[in-house]
């Protein structure tokens, strides 16, 4: 991904995503709903990346309800890494 390959070149992830474009990634993808992404770097080593999926109604441990917004909605999946 654009965020591995970034930490690859630069030994850190980037501080927002907009830090990806243009060489890393062409622009940011946009939600087809609408919603945002919600990107977090707590260390320069470590992410998190939360988005709002319709159809899984739980919260994922990556994004706690109520933590991360994700534009009207609160984030409902995510990745991190590590």
């Amino acid at each position: 991904s654009a965020l591995e390959i970034y930490r690859v070149d630069t030994n850190t992830y980037p501080a927002s995503l907009a830090g990806l474009t243009p060489t890393y990634i062409q622009a940011i993808p946009t939600d087809p709903k609408g919603y945002s992404y919600y990107y977090d770097r707590p260390t320069a080593s470590t992410y998190r990346l939360c988005a709002y999926l319709e159809a899984k109604g739980t919260n994922d441990p990556n994004c706690p309800a109520g933590t991360p917004s994700c534009g009207t909605v609160n984030c409902n999946y995510g990745v991190s890494n590590p």
